[in-house]
Formats: structure tokens, C-alpha cells, sequence
């Protein structure tokens, strides 16, 4: 084990994949965007599909039978955020392990616990990722949380920001528990962060500044051209399908146990620097995925 993997080992970062950054280059005339109208609408239908086409997981429930508002957002932060703001006074619940973010935006201020030190309670909101931030699958206590949060009508939110580097999930995001489901581009295209360039479903039109600024025209446009054209040139299984005997490999060389996110790989104490919380030690090996990859 080196010191390079400790160091760039903690946060999950898109691959490197020279395919991916060589189609955004390509398309730098893609600047006209800024001053197009009704990219939002194209954006939103092609993520929709995207999601719900993978091979490799089974994603349903996302149909706008289910989920008839949907809007561009700035990243799932902006979703997270506006999140926040809804639910008012409620005691924010997550897992240990769960995206740092909600965890810094709480800080000394606002009420929260994690789900594994307290009952839910009615007066409770939960954030949980699919796949979970954590170990890159589904966490062990989903259903359990879901169940009775519906139970408690308890509002959950669904970050699916890791959605485009996983294998072998089922989830089906219709559960009457879940108010909104959030995604982004992220973690799956590299360059994609900077754009910018996500999506939020939710049961209801909810007024807030994210869908007045959409009913505006005011959103990333670039993110919405370049993130639509990325999801049409490569499926929400691409990474995955190309990279994991390259992250097989690598966990091999590393003694971890491969994620079935291919980002990720989970490592013994050696690797306890890099422990967010939860039980494994989850260790981000996108960087080295592009050398390992034999395809």
C-alpha cells in the first residue's frame, strides 16, 4: 500500500476516462448554448431514460406517473439545499457514512442525528444514498428506514448521485416513503462536475427557487447541452461495463474487496485513515483505474 493511495484515496472522483473527456473537447462550440432556448426540457427527458435503461442495475420508478416534476439543478447541493429549507424545523436523519455534505450544512445549527443513534421520529427528515455513499451498494437498513418513515410519514430524499458507476442494484424509486430523488452527473463523467449538471424529481411542484429559476430559463445551459450529449453518446452503464475487470484488477493489487460501484474498493485497518464513519474503509481508486484498464 502506497502513500498516493491514502492521499487521494478519501473522496470519490470520476475516472479519468480519455473517451469521455476527448467527446467534451470536441464540442467546444457548444458555447451557443448560452443562448438557447428549452435545453432543460431535453435534458430532463434524456436523464430520465438514462437512469431507467441500465443493464447492469434495475431502476424503476422514475416515470412521470410517479415523479411528474422534474428540474435542473446545480449539482445534487442544490437539491440537498432546497431539501433543507422545505422540511423547516424537522430533525435531519442519515447514515454514517453518507456524503459529508449534509453533515457540514447541519454544523451547530440545525437538528440532526445519525439513523444508527436514534429512533425515527415524525418530526424526523431523511437523506439517504442509492447506491449508498458508503459502500457503493444498497444500504443493509433500506427497506427498514423506508418502511418506517412512511410509517411515521416521514419525507425522504434519494441522493442517486452513483447511480451511472454501479453494478447489480435493484431499487425501485417509487416507494411512497421517498419525496425526492436527486442525481448528478458527476461522479460518472469526467469534467461533469464542473458543469454543474443534475436533476431533481419530486412528487409535486414545489415553487421553490430551483423550479422558479428553471420556469425562467436561469440554470447552467452548457451543463444542459454538454450533460444531455454525454448521456446520449454513453449509457449509464458505460463506466461500469468498461472499468471493472480494471477495478478488479486494482483491488487484487490492494488487498481490498471490490465495491459494486467501480469507483471504490474496501480495505482493511491499514486503510482506517480513510474510514468516513460507517464500517468499511472505503477507498476511492478512480485514479487508478485508467492505467489498470485493459479493454
Amino acid at each position: 500500500m502506497s502513500s498516493f493511495v491514502i492521499a487521494s484515496g478519501r473522496n470519490a472522483r470520476a475516472i479519468d476516462d480519455i473517451e469521455v473527456k476527448s467527446f467534451l473537447l470536441s464540442h467546444q462550440s457548444d458555447i451557443h448554448a448560452l443562448y438557447e432556448e428549452g435545453l432543460e426540457t431535453e435534458f430532463l427527458e434524456t436523464y430520465r431514460s438514462w437512469i431507467q435503461a441500465s443493464q447492469l442495475n434495475r431502476f424503476s420508478g422514475l416515470g412521470e406517473d410517479v415523479y411528474p416534476f422534474a428540474a435542473y439543478v446545480h449539482g445534487t447541493s442544490q437539491a440537498f439545499d432546497h431539501f433543507f429549507r422545505k422540511i423547516g424545523s424537522k430533525r435531519i436523519r442519515f447514515f454514517k457514512g453518507e456524503f459529508a455534505y449534509h453533515k457540514v450544512y447541519c454544523g451547530d445549527v440545525l437538528k440532526w442525528a445519525f439513523l444508527e443513534d436514534a429512533p425515527l421520529d415524525h418530526g424526523d427528515a431523511v437523506i439517504v444514498s442509492v447506491p449508498f455513499s458508503d459502500t457503493g451498494g444498497l444500504h443493509e437498513k433500506m427497506a427498514e428506514v423506508l418502511n418506517q418513515s412512511l410509517a411515521l410519514g416521514i419525507p425522504v430524499m434519494i441522493d442517486a448521485a452513483y447511480v451511472g458507476i454501479s453494478q447489480g442494484i435493484e431499487f425501485d424509486f417509487s416507494h411512497p416513503a421517498i419525496d425526492t430523488v436527486t442525481s448528478s452527473l458527476s461522479k460518472t463523467f469526467t469534467g461533469a462536475a464542473h458543469l454543474r449538471t443534475g436533476i431533481r424529481f419530486h412528487r409535486t411542484f414545489c415553487n421553490d427557487p430551483i423550479d422558479f429559476f428553471n420556469s425562467v430559463g436561469m440554470f447552467a445551459r452548457l451543463g444542459a447541452k454538454l450533460g444531455t450529449r454525454l448521456m446520449r453518446r454513453f449509457d449509464c452503464d458505460y463506466i461500469p461495463k468498461k472499468y471493472r475487470s480494471a477495478q478488479l484488477m486494482v483491488c487484487q493489487d490492494l488487498a481490498l474487496i471490490p465495491s459494486q460501484s467501480v469507483l471504490f474498493g474496501f480495505g482493511d485497518a491499514r486503510y482506517a485513515a480513510l474510514n468516513r464513519g460507517g464500517l468499511p474503509n472505503r477507498v476511492c481508486i478512480s485514479s487508478l483505474l485508467p492505467g489498470a484498464y485493459r479493454g
